[in-house]
Order: C-alpha cells, then structure tokens, then sequence
C-alpha cells in the first residue's frame, strides 16, 4: 500500500511540476523563477558550473546535467536530467562520500512508470534525498539538507 501512495505522490508530482508557471529560461544562464502550484517556489539557475557551498562540499559533483537553486538556509536543491541507471550510479558514489547512516532505497516500475528514491545522512548530519521518476521525462531532484 506504501509503494502505491508513493507512486501516486510521484504522479502527483509529474503533473504539478509539468503545469508549472513562471519565466521563460534566457539562453545566457540568467536565473529565472519557476513556480510550482501548491508545493514551492524556487529560483534556478541553469549553469554548467557546478557551485562551490557548504552543501555541495558535502556531495560528489554529478557527471549528469543539473539545474541548480539557489542554497537556502537549510536546503539546497538540484534538478537532474539524468536516467534511473545514471542516478543508481550516483547513489554509489553518495555512499562512497559517506552518505551510508539510516539509508533507505525504493524502487518501483508499476504501468510504465518508474519511481526510484534514496536517502541517507552521512557522519556531519546533513542528509540527501534523491527522486526520480519517468514520467518527469527522465529529471530527478537531488536534495542536501543542513542537520538542524
């Protein structure tokens, strides 16, 4: 019953995140604000240059294409186009940086859509959550949250 809620919530999610309003990228790297009806708003910067703060020492670089935000006090957040193989691959390398306390992995492939999720907390106390799901056409979300 818990992996049909949660593929519900992925769904969910698909379709909030495709009805998303806000401004359209400029192609120079400017940041643009994206707006996701009844979950969050969030200012991304689209950038090739992965950024040096205190939640992305914490993280191996991804070799994927990310999206970054900009890092709030608690959270930073990344948008991945990246495959499930792909993010299976980073997880590896999360538990390779000591990201290994209170893991969990769930993996779902239910009417053709793919759910994968991760999470974990390494010796300093801030934590990753790793999303993914098909019907987002292949983006996930990589989360760093600060220990609080």
């Amino acid at each position: 019953m818990r992996k049909i809620l949660f593929l519900l919530c992925l769904l969910v999610l698909a379709v909030s995140v495709l009805s998303a309003c806000g401004e359209k990228p400029d192609t120079n790297g400017i940041p643009i604000d994206i707006t996701v009806p009844g979950l969050y708003q969030r200012n991304f910067e689209f950038s090739a240059t992965w950024p040096e703060n205190e939640f992305t020492e914490q993280v191996p670089e991804p070799k994927f294409e990310t999206s970054l935000s900009k890092p709030g006090e608690t959270n930073f957040t990344v948008l991945c186009a990246a495959s499930v193989d792909q993010l299976k691959e980073y997880v590896e390398s999360l538990k390779q940086a000591g990201f290994i306390n209170n893991d969990k992995t769930e993996e779902e492939n239910a009417f053709g859509v793919i759910a994968y999720y991760y999470t974990a907390t390494n010796e300093k106390g801030y934590s990753v959550d790793v999303n993914y799901s098909n019907t987002l056409g292949g983006m996930a979300t990589l989360t760093i949250k600060k220990a609080t």
